[in-house]
């Protein structure tokens, strides 16, 4: 049901049409009223409403009576036996005046009007217009539009389908609500002008925060527009919905640097890959730079069921990166070329083949021995020690285009029931894993760590072998 105001004076009656409206087709409950425009009518098929619409609005909003004109146009005519039309109101004018039947019969014709129609809304229908419109109107015309989208795209006509999808998307975003208490009304008041332009400023995004904020407090209101956070939100409310508790925790933030002014916010949060919002992010690097690690390691581990990150550290486990080396570099800078690494289970499953990107420099490169210099401990690993971790030695053969950052672990995991400190030099492989390079690496050792933490060594280093070999009385006989 459709509902409005008066008609204007320069209308008479006669332009208004009373039909019965197929709930089961429109999918909307015959009891719900919904406010348009200027006048009141009932409607079997939107093509006969979309038509009325555009005589309501074609005085006040010419571009909102183009938009529903255009509508008329790709869902359908209307015939006399569909209107169940009241003696008291007459039809001036016939409907074809709007829903020319040339495009009704001809799928080329239809597919033009299509078109035309997504292009407008895409182009000359502004958000403030379509947020005149309630959400009523807009679910019906994005139920039909929906329809066609399948249809084009069934007719595998993807620049059409994808047009009309755009269109949706828009239609969709103008769905606000605006009541008695409603941020545009709070924004009205004179008060609040410097934050109400600052609105007006965000563009596209308008209709976004104006959805976020629709059922906001004056109080709310007051305090975006007073801890100055609408600049917050443009930055990062992009992508997700964010309260006025979560402007707050990122406004503690956003701005500082922590690890003698080397790590902003943004640096930090792209690193979190994993399960997080941009407040949990916020409150991490808080954490991070006030280097609280239990804090921390409990801030993301306080849902077992929905670990932070997926339980790794922020910053990929690094206190700090000390330096980048590329090449020539790594032994000079590093001081060797050998590397180890552990590899715990992923969901389940033993890696036993190199992989990840992450390892810590060793100098002992000897074989059958699980070097010490940084233990399992030391590193910003997840998981404790277990049977089925493997443990890697390898030698970098060839550092021809291996970029390396350097910089010690934080603190992680738990031993014990206590936090144990990290420390350990930790060197990420920039932008590739170990697996890219596996040409330019020899594996001196692989080993598994079985039951009894007893470790079985997979593969012996050459040199190695060949000590055993001279080393033993052969008989050549």
């Amino acid at each position: 049901m459709l509902y409005g105001s008066d008609v204007g004076s320069s209308q008479t009656q006669s332009d208004i049409i009373q039909t019965s409206l197929d709930v089961l087709s429109l999918a909307i409950p015959a009891t719900q009223f919904t406010k348009l425009g200027r006048v009141l009518f009932y409607a079997d098929k939107i093509s006969s409403v979309s038509s009325m619409a555009g005589t309501a609005f074609r005085e006040d909003n010419p571009a909102l009576a183009e938009f529903f004109n255009k509508t008329s146009l790709i869902t359908g005519g209307i015939s006399a036996v569909d209107l169940v039309v009241k003696s008291k109101y007459l039809i001036k004018s016939p409907i074809n005046d709007i829903i020319k039947s040339e495009y009704l019969a001809d799928a080329g014709k239809v597919e033009k009007a299509t078109d035309e129609y997504a292009d407008f809304v895409l182009k000359n229908l502004s958000t403030e217009q379509l947020s005149l419109l309630s959400k009523d109107t807009r679910t019906v015309i994005v139920k039909l539009l929906e329809k066609d989208l399948s249809a084009f795209s069934k007719m595998d006509n993807v620049v059409l389908a994808n047009k009309i999808e755009k269109a949706i998307d828009k239609i969709k975003k103008g769905d606000i609500v605006v009541g008695n208490n409603s941020i545009v009304k709070i924004l009205s008041k004179p008060e609040f002008k410097v934050l109400k332009d600052g609105i007006d400023e965000l563009g596209d995004l308008k209709v976004k925060f104006l959805d976020d904020f629709a059922n906001a407090t004056e109080e709310i209101i007051r305090k975006i527009q007073d801890e100055n956070v609408l600049e917050i939100w443009k930055k990062y409310g992009a992508s997700e919905k964010l309260s006025i508790d979560d402007l707050m925790q990122i406004k503690k933030v956003w701005k500082q640097k922590f690890r003698g002014n080397t790590v902003d916010f943004d640096t930090f949060e792209g690193t979190m890959q994993y399960n997080s919002t941009i407040a949990q992010r916020a409150k991490a690097f808080e954490l991070w730079g006030a280097e609280k690690w239990d804090d921390l390691f409990d801030y993301f581990h306080a849902n077992p069921n929905k670990l932070i990150n997926g339980g790794w550290p922020p910053y990929d486990g690094f206190y700090k990166i000390e330096k980048t080396v590329t090449g020539e570099q790594i032994k000079t800078e590093i001081g060797t070329v050998f590397f180890d690494r552990f590899q715990t289970k992923l969901r389940g499953e033993e890696q036993d083949m190199l992989g990840g990107g992450f390892a810590s420099p060793v100098k002992n490169s000897a074989y059958n021995q699980i070097d010490n210099v940084f233990t399992y401990d030391a590193r910003a690993l997840m998981d404790d020690l277990e049977e089925g971790t493997y443990y890697f030695k390898f030698r970098l053969k060839n550092s021809e285009g291996v970029t390396f950052d350097v910089g010690p672990a934080i603190p992680w995991k738990t031993k014990a029931g206590k936090k144990v400190m990290g420390g350990a030099t930790q060197v990420r492989l920039k932008g590739m894993k170990f697996s890219a390079i596996e040409d330019k690496i020899d594996i001196i050792q692989q080993s598994r760590l079985g039951s009894g933490k007893n470790w079985t060594h997979l593969i012996e280093d050459t040199r190695e072998s060949v000590k055993k070999v001279m080393n033993k009385n052969i008989d050549c006989n």
